[in-house]
């Protein structure tokens, strides 16, 4: 499977339009200029997965993408996308699974965390698949009032600590 990491290039800027509008349309609490400002920051993580029949170039059309905000020491998984046709076809999976891939490359990176709807228990599995596990829940998370679990996942020597 290819990814392909977000560079400011025409091509990519196309992407990034498209994952907003999903964006609006799914309700994502982040606004434009938020995730604009994280993107410009060194931590700021987007990658995108090319529909099958792409040109590697040409990222217009895209199956799903991950969304991240990672520090010195932990990372803030601020989005994962699917396009609805594809769900539960495992790709969410494939991109998690390549978000811990590139997280665990840093050696100084602890840990990864991220917040769900309480409510998106197919999300919750995929993670806890993973290995992460719930650390606690923020009320009144989203727009809508729905509370958020979060979860964390330890990279490298920090998952030695956990029970």
């Amino acid at each position: 499977m290819t990814f392909v990491t977000y560079e400011d290039t025409p091509l990519a800027r196309d992407a990034l339009r498209e994952v907003l509008s999903i964006c609006h349309r799914e309700k994502f609490s982040w606004q434009d200029h938020d995730m604009l400002r994280v993107l410009g920051e060194p931590g700021g993580l987007l990658f995108f997965v090319p529909s099958p029949d792409q040109e590697p170039t040409a990222i217009r059309q895209w199956d799903g993408f991950v969304f991240a905000d990672c520090g010195p020491f932990s990372c803030d998984l601020l989005y994962i996308f699917v396009r609805p046709e594809l769900r539960g076809t495992g790709l969410g999976a494939k991109l998690f699974q390549e978000l811990i891939r590139r997280v665990s490359l840093d050696p100084k990176m602890e840990k990864l965390f991220l917040e769900v709807r309480v409510s998106n228990s197919r999300a919750k599995r995929l993670y806890e698949k993973f290995g992460m596990r719930k650390i606690g829940t923020r009320p009144r998370y989203y727009n809508d009032g729905e509370d958020a679990d979060i979860y964390e996942y330890l990279t490298g020597a920090k998952v030695a600590k956990y029970p």
